[in-house]
């Protein structure tokens, strides 16, 4: 991927996941999107301890899959922009790239009252951080119809 006309990350493969039963999808399902998230980095061939950053798409399956994995950073670039529908995957993405550069996790926003019951370690809120090493960010989109999206960008070395 290029940022500013310098290679800053290689794309792995992604997973994609829906929810089809007898002719019908379904409009959101927890188990899948889980299963999402746990497919994307096995298919990347790498860790869920190797993820710096995961860009949530806030619903509440983070803690299900990483939630032992508390060195991971979580932010959720929709809260700037929205919902994108189809683009999402890629413009979220693109909100992420340069934390590659400048080390930053970029923060949630809009997130006022943080439900009593989510114990996730490093939700950014409201204001960025700076951590010592971002290499690999998970990128999770959740669509409607319950079409399900994750990219893994892994930092690309020369």
């Amino acid at each position: 991927m290029l940022l500013r006309g310098e290679l800053r990350a290689m794309a792995r493969p992604r997973a994609m996941c829906s929810q089809f039963r007898r002719q019908r999808l379904y409009f959101r399902d927890k188990e899948t999107e889980m299963h999402c998230m746990k497919l994307a980095p096995n298919k990347a061939s790498i860790s869920p301890d190797d993820v710096d950053i995961i860009n949530t798409h806030g619903t509440g399956t983070i803690e299900a899959v990483f939630g032992e994995h508390r060195r991971v950073h979580i932010n959720n670039i929709k809260s700037y922009i929205g919902h994108a529908m189809g683009a999402a995957d890629a413009l979220e993405l693109a909100g992420n790239l340069l934390s590659f550069k400048d080390y930053i996790v970029h923060s949630t926003i809009n997130l006022d009252h943080l439900d009593p019951e989510c114990h996730l370690n490093n939700l950014v809120i409201k204001e960025p951080k700076g951590i010592d090493k971002i290499d690999c960010i998970l990128n999770n989109s959740f669509g409607i119809l319950s079409i399900n999206s994750e990219l893994v960008a892994k930092r690309f070395e020369r």
